[in-house]
């Protein structure tokens, strides 16, 4: 398998990193409109929400799987 040319890697490479410094600006912006919108205290209460998803997805999953193993045993 043929690696791509190196002319191809440099030009993915500056878009990720372009991609990765739009990230910080809009994300300085929207840090600051949330703080000044809803305090310091809302403000880390709209970071709980990103990290309580993934520990709510397991069970969601399970409790799927849960109910497919139920119907085919009938």
């Amino acid at each position: 398998m043929a690696s791509p040319s190196t002319q191809v890697r440099a030009t993915a490479t500056g878009r990720g990193v372009g991609i990765r410094r739009s990230g910080w600006v809009i994300g300085s912006a929207l840090r600051g409109l949330l703080l000044s919108g809803l305090g310091a205290s809302g403000y880390f209460m709209t970071l709980v929400v990103p990290l309580v998803l993934p520990g709510i997805a397991p069970l969601a999953v399970r409790s799927s799987a849960t109910k497919a193993v139920e119907v085919e045993e009938v």
